[in-house]
């Protein structure tokens, strides 16, 4: 008999030994990317489903329309982390719409504690880290505990 043990990473979301590497973080090797596991990036283990709905949940409390960054914001861009020291809104250039008018392009420009700039259209979505982070991952491990193995709110 096989036990299976339910993991958690060191936010507290719910992860499970990698099915694909078997939770060595390697695979099979190719000139791009070595032998990197294309299943858990070489983690060498997976969100479950539970795990990655409350971490999907999380994500979604933190973002926000790039027009309501404020200054001290620190924006989650990827693998890029800024925090915000101005913001500047202007148009940037125009585009031409289907029916042949043109319209101006609005963006939304954050300069950052360091100096860089970084822009972004309206109607961009941003991740965003304010001082109440804290409650927000308390949440989304609280919304973890009231889902099933396959991802879904239990019924009562």
């Amino acid at each position: 008999m096989t036990a299976t043990y339910a993991l958690t990473n060191a936010l507290g979301f719910e992860t499970k030994v990698c099915s694909r590497c078997g939770g060595s973080g390697h695979y099979s090797f190719n000139a791009m990317h070595g032998s990197k596991c294309y299943g858990c990036g070489g983690d060498k283990v997976q969100y479950t489903k539970r795990g990655r709905a409350a971490r999907d949940f999380w994500v979604a409390s933190e973002t926000v329309d790039v027009t309501e960054v404020q200054v001290g914001d620190r924006v989650i861009d990827g693998r890029t982390k800024f925090n915000v020291a101005a913001i500047e809104t202007g148009v940037h250039g125009q585009r031409i719409l289907k029916d042949g008018t043109r319209e101006d392009m609005r963006c939304v420009t954050f300069t950052s504690m360091q100096g860089n700039v970084f822009g972004y259209g309206e109607g961009i979505k941003v991740r965003v880290r304010r001082a109440d982070a804290a409650d927000k991952l308390a949440a989304a491990l609280a919304y973890q505990d009231t889902l099933t193995a396959s991802g879904t709110v239990k019924k009562k």
